[in-house]
């Protein structure tokens, strides 16, 4: 059983999520732009000095995101047609990476990776497209 303070804490990370995802979705990232072989390279660029990434973990996460970045690209259309089902689509492709990463990366690396997850606002940073 979950302990109430960790479920509301849960709640509220969700609707932080959520606000987060419209927020970006007002402001879309347009298809043509999208170019999941650029921002592969950026995230790696980013990933590799602050998790320590090893050189056999690098080309397992790149392959990890450039297959998910691919996916995602597949769904930005719905961001202006059916937000909802970009928001549920998004989600499942984000678990699956996120699945993939737990295999490669040590526990530690894991949760460095995940305290690095930028403001939705900030699009300069590249990994921004794993999490929004």
């Amino acid at each position: 059983m979950v302990p109430k303070k960790l479920q509301l804490k849960l709640m509220i990370m969700k609707k932080i999520f959520f606000i987060s995802l419209f927020f970006l979705a007002a402001h879309s990232i347009q298809a043509q732009n999208f170019d999941p072989k650029t921002i592969t390279s950026q995230v790696l660029a980013k990933l590799t000095p602050a998790l320590g990434l090893s050189n056999e973990q690098q080309p397992q996460v790149g392959d990890a995101v450039v297959e998910f970045l691919n996916s995602k690209a597949a769904i930005i259309p719905l961001q202006k047609t059916d937000p909802s089902g970009y928001v549920s689509k998004f989600n499942a492709l984000n678990g699956t990476l996120i699945g993939k990463l737990k295999t490669i990366l040590s526990a530690k690396q894991m949760t460095s990776f995940l305290g690095l997850r930028p403001k939705a606002t900030d699009t300069g940073n590249a990994l921004v497209h794993l999490f929004y």
